[in-house]
């Protein structure tokens, strides 16, 4: 392992802001230059909160599948949860569109034709209920990595 050295002032922003997520919901942008370590930075911070975290890369692929930072996300977060099975039959559904794993026999009904941009927004929703069940008493970390690679979604 390669020791982490300088950077304090921003390990210690994005400290500041996890701190301040623990009472409510908080977004932290970390950008720069290629290859000057904004995913070392962020992985030692993450590493040094010791909180459940979810982690998603965007791709640098033309076939990657439309919101595939968030459904890394989502997976490395449910590896960690304590009782992922809880939920109820439409989120599982409408999850189960990023995670087909958790929607079992009830994919189909996620695919139900209709307004797209309904459906986008039903999906984005559901997702933000699912992250605060999951987040519950428990201060989580959504990383998405590597975004100037993702698709439009």
């Amino acid at each position: 392992m390669v020791a982490f050295v300088g950077r304090v002032r921003a390990l210690r922003r994005l400290h500041e802001a996890a701190d301040a997520a623990a009472a409510s919901t908080r977004f932290a942008l970390v950008s720069g230059e290629a290859g000057i370590g904004k995913t070392t930075l962020v992985g030692t911070a993450i590493s040094r909160l010791g909180r459940p975290t979810g982690w998603g890369t965007a791709a640098d692929a033309e076939r990657t599948p439309a919101f595939w930072p968030w459904t890394c996300a989502l997976r490395t977060l449910l590896a960690t949860a304590p009782d992922p099975g809880k939920l109820p039959a439409s989120d599982a559904a409408e999850v189960g569109r990023l995670l087909p794993e958790l929607a079992g026999d009830r994919a189909a009904a996620a695919d139900s034709p209709g307004d797209p941009v309904a459906a986008r927004l039903r999906l984005f929703d559901t997702v933000a209920r699912f992250l605060e069940r999951l987040a519950d008493g428990r201060p989580t970390v959504i990383v998405l990595d590597d975004l100037q690679w993702a698709d439009s979604s």
